[in-house]
């Protein structure tokens, strides 16, 4: 697979989010409520250390 930068990976991100919100637009009926759309994005510093990996993912489930 092709390493990617930040700024392609935030820009395909951005497009895929928006279009699952598209399809998830609200009825007409709902026309009143709004919604919000939050999307966080990490960077390890060290992309190849798993020990750093561990660390995030068990920081996210706590």
């Amino acid at each position: 697979m092709e390493k990617q930068s930040r700024r392609t990976f935030v820009a395909s991100a951005v497009a895929l989010g928006a279009s699952a919100a598209a399809t998830a637009m609200p009825t007409m009926e709902a026309k009143d409520k709004k919604q919000l759309t939050h999307h966080v994005f990490f960077w390890l510093k060290n992309g190849d250390s798993k020990a750093d990996l561990n660390k995030l993912i068990e920081g996210l489930k706590t």
